[in-house]
């Protein structure tokens, strides 16, 4: 139960960021018959946005992050804060203007190269889920 509502508590601090409005699979905006491709444009403010509101709601998360990859760049960071808060492949497609599979190999090579995780059985979402 306390878990459940930590998660309502942070899912309400998210929907209080403007950068989360940007995002239809966040915001309830999605249209599930939709796949046009449309640029999502994601401003230096709205990426500080984003790192201020998962220190918020997840203190220890980018600590955690860097102790676990430490040669990860800030785009990378960045990146698995949007996986962290549950962002789409369509949604990624769109803030980096490629393809959902451009998208899948860019989680294989963080997990395989920068979190030198090797086990098939995991992804990045799972792995990122667990820290807390």
């Amino acid at each position: 139960a306390l878990r459940e509502k930590e998660a309502l508590l942070r899912e309400s601090l998210f929907k209080k960021i403007n950068f989360f409005h940007k995002l239809p699979s966040l915001s309830g905006n999605e249209d599930p018959h939709h796949q046009k491709k449309n640029k999502i444009k994601i401003t230096g403010a709205d990426w500080q946005e984003l790192i201020n509101g998962i220190r918020d709601a997840y203190p220890d998360f980018l600590d955690k992050l860097e102790q676990l990859a430490p040669t990860l760049s800030d785009d990378d960071m960045r990146f698995c804060c949007l996986l962290k808060i549950n962002v789409n492949m369509q949604d990624l497609s769109d803030i980096y203007c490629v393809s959902k599979a451009a998208i899948t190999k860019r989680k294989y090579r963080l997990k395989t190269e920068k979190f030198q995780i090797n086990d098939n059985t995991l992804n990045l979402d799972t792995i990122l889920q667990q820290i807390n």
